[in-house]
């Protein structure tokens, strides 16, 4: 598969839906890996984070920073 040169056909990023219906592939997947599959409550309320071996772990974040999840980040690496 060859990798486009004009960059206006190079799709980055886009709105998707995270709940519901029409829930991006990417989201269901997620959800479907973890315990807890239940809805994203808003922005930034969950984070996902896989190591090494593919296992997921879905981590509250709300009023936690990333920053927070450093240890958890650091064992996914080594896993």
């Amino acid at each position: 598969m060859g990798v486009p040169t004009n960059s206006d056909s190079l799709l980055l990023m886009d709105k998707v839906d995270v709940n519901g219906a029409n829930t991006h592939p990417v989201y269901t997947f997620l959800k479907g890996a973890v315990s807890d599959s239940s809805d994203i409550r808003w922005n930034f309320a969950s984070y996902w984070l896989v190591d090494t071996m593919g296992n997921i772990q879905r981590l509250e974040g709300g009023r936690s920073s990333p920053a927070t999840f450093a240890q958890k980040i650091e064992q996914a690496l080594q896993a």
